[in-house]
Parts: C-alpha cells; sequence; structure tokens
C-alpha cells in the first residue's frame, strides 16, 4: 500500500521522465549566430550560454585546447576593414573564461586567422583585426578551455574607429610581395615606412623593423609556414594585412 500511495504522489504531482538535453542552436558552425557591428563601441552585446554545448569537430585552434565544446557567431565587415571582438563577463554565471577564434572561408572549409585565449590580463578572449575585405563573412567560433566551466557570457563586435575612415587609405597605398612567400618578403610604399611588425595569429610579435624608407626587405627563413599578420606604420598611419608563408 505504501509504494502504490507513493506512485499515485508521483503522477499527480506531475513528475516524468528527464528529457534529452539539447545543444544550443549556434553549436556548429552552420548555425552561426550574426553579431551586429556597431560603431565605436559594444552598444548591446549578445548574450551566449555555453549549456550542452559540444566540440564541434574541426579541432583544436592555434592558442588553445577545446575543453567543454564550442559556439559559433558571424560577422559581416565593415566598410573600414575593422573590427574588434570581445567577449565578457556575464554577472552571476559561473563562466569566468573563454578563448576565441575567427575563421574566413565557408564552414565546410575554415581558415583560421587569429585566435586569442587571454586578452590585456583578463580571462576573456578579444581580437582586434585590421585590413580586412569589406562585406566578407568572418566566422567567430567561442570555446572553452576548462572543462565544467559552464554559464552565459557576453560577446560584441563593433569597429573601433568609423569616423577615422581616411587612415584606412594606407593599406591601398602598401605593396606586399610574393604573397605568399617563402625565405623573404618585401615591402614598399609611395610614403616613407616607420615601422613594420609582424604577428603570428596568437598575437605574439615574430618580426619588427624601422625602415624610414619607401621600402624594406625581410629575410623570413625562421619564420613557421603559416597565417601572419603584419603592420606597417607610415606618417601617424597604420594598417594591418595578412600574409602567408609556405
Amino acid at each position: 500500500m505504501k509504494k502504490i500511495t507513493l506512485l499515485i504522489a508521483f503522477l499527480i504531482l506531475g513528475f516524468s521522465p528527464l528529457k534529452a538535453q539539447e545543444a544550443p542552436p549556434n553549436d556548429t558552425c552552420d548555425g552561426a549566430i550574426e553579431l551586429t557591428v556597431f560603431n565605436s563601441t559594444c552598444d548591446t552585446p549578445t548574450v551566449g550560454d555555453n549549456t550542452n554545448a559540444t566540440d564541434s569537430g574541426i579541432g583544436n585552434p592555434s592558442c588553445a585546447d577545446v575543453n567543454q565544446g564550442d559556439l559559433w557567431y558571424k560577422i559581416t565587415v565593415p566598410e573600414s576593414g575593422y573590427v574588434t571582438i570581445e567577449t565578457s563577463a556575464v554577472e552571476g554565471s559561473n563562466l569566468t573564461d573563454t578563448a576565441m577564434a575567427v575563421y574566413e572561408g565557408p564552414c565546410e572549409d575554415l581558415t583560421e586567422i587569429a585566435c586569442n585565449d587571454d586578452f590585456g590580463g583578463s580571462s576573456f578572449a578579444k581580437i582586434e583585426l585590421a585590413g580586412l575585405t569589406p562585406g566578407e563573412v568572418l566566422y567567430i567560433r567561442v570555446f572553452f578551455v576548462y572543462a565544467g566551466m559552464v554559464g552565459e557570457f557576453n560577446i560584441c563586435a563593433y569597429d573601433p574607429d568609423p569616423a577615422a575612415s581616411p587612415k584606412y587609405n594606407l593599406a591601398k597605398e602598401i605593396n606586399i610581395f610574393p604573397n605568399p612567400f617563402n625565405k623573404n618578403l618585401n615591402i614598399s610604399s609611395d610614403y616613407i615606412i616607420d615601422e613594420i611588425h609582424i604577428y603570428n595569429i596568437t598575437g605574439r610579435e615574430v618580426l619588427k623593423a624601422r625602415p624610414e624608407s619607401i621600402h624594406y626587405s625581410f629575410r623570413t627563413g625562421d619564420l613557421q609556414p603559416g597565417i601572419y599578420l603584419i603592420k606597417v606604420i607610415s606618417n601617424d598611419s597604420s594598417a594591418t594585412l595578412k600574409l602567408i608563408k609556405k
């Protein structure tokens, strides 16, 4: 009689077997959520939640390993060719650490162009890009390094300085060849080149120079094959472009 009474109470209270837990809608690249690219600052961040996120299976990015699944977003590059993507904390969330990678190309053939685990001493990832092709669609992979760290986080994309678009014209005045390159890389411009900085996709500077001329050549034999970013500074303007080492 006691067992029957407990069973009736169970049914009356509306208990039911646990449902299968569903993954987030942007658990894969094909389901990427599009972010608005705001002007100057993040006006309204998008809230993400990695509860039940799974690994999309495209391999670990260059800056850290995927441990607690990943989520996908996408943006359209603004006219300036500049965009900053950043993640941040949601008050009360158990998720206190993110990592992030950015890819170009279709979902079935992605190429990583940037990756960040921790930015400026923060455990939340941030990526600053420049010299991009306006109108290009980029895919953003937010992933999580530590198992068991689940919860909400903010993500936002913005053009850091849309009003200063004339300085971006420097990118059109720079000639970099060959690209892809092998042992040597040449940079020339109609203007005096003050500084050159080359970074790998984790953001570490690997080469730099102060040419103070309109032409400069790098010997790049020590660089590993892969994708790099080159930042050229001239007359208080700068442009950042993508390089490929064969």
